[in-house]
């Protein structure tokens, strides 16, 4: 088969989606052999539970280009990015999971007692950051996964739901990817990786032009 045209790397859903898990000394997340975060690695991580059907949506653009131009050319000779605005957006399902919801709403606090959960918010002006996880079957090779892994990220959509008889509930989810400072640059905010049987790594290609 020609490689250019491998049906078996078009990617497909579902993905599931984690918060809290621990990035280790390689940058990435411990996993478990069924896709998840292995548990004695990731003590604190949350499964977000279920989204819509519209699933979920990454983006890495650049806010916009700086170019430096002469006069004696019809364009420019030096282009140099701004900055990237980058989001993960999906729309959340389980609204009853208060500690979730609690968690992915800046300044919003959960407490529980005997009988009853809450959640509070209100005057609290601290940002919550979290790490996030997306992961999605391979495609082209079973038992293996494919992850996008933010390092730092907090969910500027906020809290904001409608109830009503004809629909369930839902909140919309945008995690927006700040550089997490204690990794290089151009490897700060964000990763994607898979597993693949050993020795069936792809080799790597080069087509760009300076």
């Amino acid at each position: 088969m020609n490689p250019a045209f491998d049906v078996s790397k078009i990617t497909k859903g579902p993905a599931k989606a984690f918060a809290g898990v621990t990035v280790d000394v390689n940058g990435r997340v411990t996993m478990d052999t069924d896709g998840t975060p292995l548990a004695s690695a990731n003590p604190n991580a949350v499964g977000l539970g279920l989204f819509t059907t519209d699933g979920k949506a990454f983006s890495d653009k650049p806010k916009g280009f700086t170019d430096s131009e002469a006069d004696e050319l019809a364009s420019p000779y030096r282009r140099i990015a701004q900055g990237s605005n980058i989001t993960l957006k999906g729309t959340l399902l389980q609204l009853e999971n208060l500690p979730v919801i609690a968690a992915l709403t800046p300044g919003a606090v959960y407490e529980s007692s005997s009988g009853l959960e809450e959640i509070s918010s209100g005057g609290a002006l601290t940002v919550s950051h979290h790490t996030v996880l997306l992961v999605w079957p391979s495609s082209e090779h079973p038992n293996h996964y494919v992850h996008l892994l933010l390092y730092r990220a907090f969910n500027s959509a906020g809290l904001e739901f409608t109830i009503k008889r004809t629909e369930d509930a839902k909140m919309p989810v945008e995690w927006t990817g700040e550089p997490d400072t204690s990794r290089p640059d151009g490897k700060n905010v964000w990763k994607l990786w898979r597993t693949v049987p050993a020795g069936q790594e792809s080799p790597a290609v080069n087509f760009q032009i300076t």
